[in-house]
């Protein structure tokens, strides 16, 4: 279960005598709740914004998890190469892979790069 972490946000309001508001906005809000944040159009747009980073999070970790396959992608396809070719890894380029893929048309060489995956939390 994920443990909800307060952001530490303050009110952006000001109290009648000048002084910013010390208290803690609501979450996803600019203003505490003594400065409207019980306030419906103030909560609503606070939960559009908490919705809205979560998928920002969410995009970004599959983001980074399709690089990362393709990553691995990449360097089986450089390892193959390098044994077709007899070179050494670091040596290998796009043109050594194709050429590789060239002299040996072994299967799995046409095989396009990974996709991304498809979250079955967020499926509809």
């Amino acid at each position: 279960m994920a443990v909800r972490i307060r952001q530490a946000r303050r009110c952006h309001a000001h109290r009648t005598n000048g002084i910013a508001c010390r208290a803690y906005a609501i979450n996803g809000g600019t203003v505490c709740v003594a400065h409207g944040g019980r306030a419906r159009q103030v909560r609503v747009a606070a939960d559009r914004r908490l919705a809205e980073a979560q998928a920002f999070r969410v995009c970004a970790l599959e983001m980074a998890r399709t690089q990362v396959d393709r990553k691995l992608w990449q360097w089986a396809r450089e390892q193959a190469a390098a044994e077709v070719l007899g070179l050494p890894v670091e040596r290998i380029s796009r043109w050594h892979v194709l050429e590789a893929q060239r002299r040996d048309p072994r299967p799995g060489w046409d095989d396009p790069p990974p996709a991304p995956r498809q979250d079955r939390r967020y499926a509809s």
